[in-house]
């Protein structure tokens, strides 16, 4: 039986920026692979989440690094 997987693209700048979004979602009978490229300044990331709540806190957890550098810095 097919279930639907959210993917979260996860973004992590050399500056310590985070950027990070639900991207899409795919029907499939297992949940497909994650992903990791380090390109030059940052490295991104693609998870795989077997629900839509899962995806969105995981985008909300790595955006909150942004908070955390910032409060790092003052």
């Amino acid at each position: 039986m097919k279930m639907k997987f959210w993917n979260v693209g996860i973004e992590i700048y050399e500056d310590g920026t985070v950027k990070a979004a639900v991207l899409r979602n795919r029907l499939a009978e297992k949940q497909p692979a994650d992903d990791y490229k380090s390109q030059p300044k940052r490295e991104v990331y693609s998870v795989w989440f077997a629900s839509e709540i899962l995806a969105h806190g995981a985008v909300f957890e790595a955006m909150g690094w942004n908070e955390k550098k910032e409060a790092v810095a003052a």
